[in-house]
């Protein structure tokens, strides 16, 4: 890695989604040949993104992960606990 090594990932500025530019955060883990911040290492948002998963409700009757905002389940019509469900 040389000094001062970029991360790779295209970003776009809040509100701006027609330009991107490079990750101006420093680099610190390589994946498959290109180098990535801790923010956008792919292998960090998978785990991040199971994270979030596991928080989700899941409906009792046909064990569907739904919104949080969600009072019925849409597949079955279940009513839905409010707060977290296990």
């Amino acid at each position: 890695m040389t000094t001062q090594q970029r991360c790779e990932e295209r970003v776009s500025r809040q509100g701006d989604y027609w330009h991107t530019y490079q990750c101006s955060r420093e680099a610190v883990v390589e994946r498959n040949g290109k180098w990535y911040c801790k923010v956008h290492d792919p292998q960090y948002r998978v785990q991040k993104q199971k994270e979030r998963d596991a928080k989700k409700p899941q409906c009792p009757k046909c064990h569907i992960k739904s919104q949080r905002w969600w009072a019925y389940c849409p597949y079955c019509g279940t009513k839905l606990q409010k707060g977290k469900i296990k």
